[in-house]
């Protein structure tokens, strides 16, 4: 009994639930509507969760498949499927409607304009495929996304001795010259400096840079200290984080026995998560303060790195759980990401941006230069599966020395006792 509550719960749950649904209809209608919201949140929940939970873990596990032609035989197993149940769908309703109609009497049939009916090649095409990507997003279109799913092209990169990357990276090139093209047309950056310089005038007492006594300016020692804090966390995240993306397709192979398309997907899903995420952790920075939400995504980001050693470690294929972890890695990183160069360059006066993002860019850039040479050092002479602990524990490191920063966040925090009294004296 207790293996089939186990195994059947959630089904046995729904079902009571629309019982109880069906009941509160009939006996209390006035009430229903009231938690009528609860039934569209499940619903709408359910449906943000069918269509990548399909595409995740099809594409999974035909990326696990080394065999094309197994791949294409449980193709054509899916789309029979379809057909055959499409057509017992259609009979069973049919005959419901001939045994029930759906109209009882008279009735008109109004005037009006229809449409030209689809030909037999029409419904096939629209049956099985979009005209556009975006359009498999939904759940109305759930055969075309599981027929993407086993198109992708996973597994033509299991096993492969090289991945022609080429293309990919023509396209990125030509990418970011358009943006900087882009950027040189649209950005005027004189008449920038000229504002920044403007407010800096009007708004003095945000200036974090003391006057020396020879004329020359000088960050407070409190404000260093934090800026060397805050350095040093960007260089423990990225030694960690950098460290996964940099030995997770070596990882995959050697600890899972995987190939190089279901780790890649893993990767792709980390940076669809982080895209998503960047303006609400923004947002968010905003409402709570720069430095929690980047420790937030600390927290969240060594959790993650803890949660898939052990889902490494203890299955031999990657499945629906780790594309979540995956994607819960972007979110923190996007966490992380979105707010650190913000309060490294709020420690600055404008003139100074440069030489600040400077400083940004050198250890996160030292620290992505170190971390595949350390990583790959610890893995090779003690064992691959260290690789998340290895991440883990930098990613842990930094919540340690962000928690000394003291400067650089965007949330003013509130007085407390006699201290909400100063600025009234200062007055």
């Amino acid at each position: 009994m207790k293996k089939f509550l186990k195994n059947y719960w959630f089904i046995l749950c729904m079902l009571t639930g629309i019982v109880a649904g069906c009941l509160v209809g009939a006996f209390a209608p006035s009430f229903g509507s009231k938690i009528e919201f609860l039934g569209t949140l499940f619903i709408n929940m359910m449906f943000c969760v069918v269509v990548p939970m399909v595409f995740c873990s099809i594409a999974s596990a035909i990326a696990n498949m080394k065999s094309v032609k197994r791949a294409g035989k449980i193709m054509g197993v899916t789309i029979a499927t379809f057909l055959v149940t499409a057509a017992i769908a259609g009979v069973l309703m049919y005959i419901v409607c001939r045994i029930f109609p759906l109209v009882d009497g008279h009735y008109t049939i109004v005037e009006g304009e229809v449409g030209e009916a689809l030909g037999f090649g029409d419904m096939i095409v629209n049956f099985f495929t979009k005209p556009d990507f975006a359009e498999l997003l939904s759940r109305r279109a759930i055969l075309p996304l599981i027929v993407a799913a086993v198109l992708y092209p996973n597994s033509k990169t299991a096993g492969a001795a090289h991945v022609n990357y080429q293309p990919l990276f023509v396209v990125v090139s030509v990418l970011m010259a358009v943006s900087v093209i882009v950027l040189y047309f649209t950005t005027d950056e004189p008449k920038l400096a000229a504002a920044e310089k403007e407010y800096e005038a009007e708004h003095p007492e945000q200036q974090l840079v003391e006057e020396e006594p020879d004329g020359s300016e000088e960050l407070p020692k409190e404000v260093k200290r934090s800026l060397v804090m805050l350095l040093n966390s960007i260089a423990l995240w990225y030694i960690g984080y950098n460290g996964v993306t940099t030995w997770w397709t070596t990882y995959v192979g050697r600890v899972m026995g995987q190939g190089l398309g279901g780790a890649s997907t893993c990767l792709l899903v980390a940076t669809g998560g982080a895209i998503v995420s960047y303006i609400p952790v923004g947002q968010l920075a905003s409402k709570i303060g720069r430095k929690k939400t980047i420790q937030g995504g600390v927290i969240l980001l060594a959790a993650c790195f803890a949660s898939a050693y052990f889902l490494t470690t203890h299955y031999q294929s990657i499945n629906a759980v780790m594309f979540v972890v995956f994607a819960l890695v972007g979110l923190a990183w996007a966490a992380i990401n979105v707010n650190s160069l913000p309060m490294v360059v709020e420690m600055c006066k404008g003139s100074d941006i440069g030489k600040f993002t400077g400083y940004y860019y050198t250890f996160s850039m030292a620290a992505q230069v170190v971390t595949p040479i350390l990583a790959g050092t610890l893995l090779k002479h003690i064992s691959y599966s260290m690789l998340f602990p290895y991440a883990a524990f930098f990613v842990a490191c930094s919540f340690v020395t962000m928690c000394f920063v003291r400067h650089g966040d965007c949330k003013v925090e509130a007085k407390a006792g006699l201290a909400a009294f100063e600025d009234m004296d200062a007055d």
